[in-house]
This record gives C-alpha cells, structure tokens and sequence, in this order.
C-alpha cells in the first residue's frame, strides 16, 4: 500500500509538471496578445510571461484545486484501507 501511495504521490508531481506546462502553451498566444496592445500603449517592448499575469494564474489555481480534489478523493480512499487493514 505505501508504494502505491509513493507511486501516487510521484505521478500527482509529474501530473502538475505537466498541467503547468499545458496551460502556458495554451495561454501564450493570449499573452502575445497583451504584449502586443501594451507595446502600442506606451511604445516600448515588454515581455511577459505567465507567472506575471494574473489571469493565467487564476486559471491556473483553478486546474490545479481540480487535480488536487482528484488526488485527495483517492487519499481518502487509500485511508479508508488502510484503516479497514489495521482494524
């Protein structure tokens, strides 16, 4: 059981990985587009990446509270074993 909850825990990590790097692939275009409307704003090149805009970060906390309700129903599952194991 302690494996599978370390190979849980190891695939939840590589899960994050890889939803962060899906939604900046995805947001890039978006924030081209911001560059591009601030660039004519005030004349002056400005480059901006996901961790500086704020939508994306709250995209970006909702997907992950999403993925974290999905691995914490299953802890609860893996708890509810192990406590069924013990007793």
């Amino acid at each position: 059981m302690f494996s599978q909850l370390q190979q849980l825990f190891s695939q939840y990590l590589s899960n994050l990985d890889q939803l962060e790097e899906t939604m900046k692939k995805q947001f890039e275009p978006q924030l081209r587009q911001k560059e591009l409307k601030m660039r004519q704003q005030t004349g002056r090149d400005i480059h901006l990446t996901p961790e500086q805009d704020p939508e994306f970060l709250q995209i970006l906390s909702e997907q992950i509270s999403r993925l974290d309700q999905q691995y914490n129903d299953v802890l609860k599952q893996a708890k509810e074993q192990i406590k069924q194991g013990i007793i």
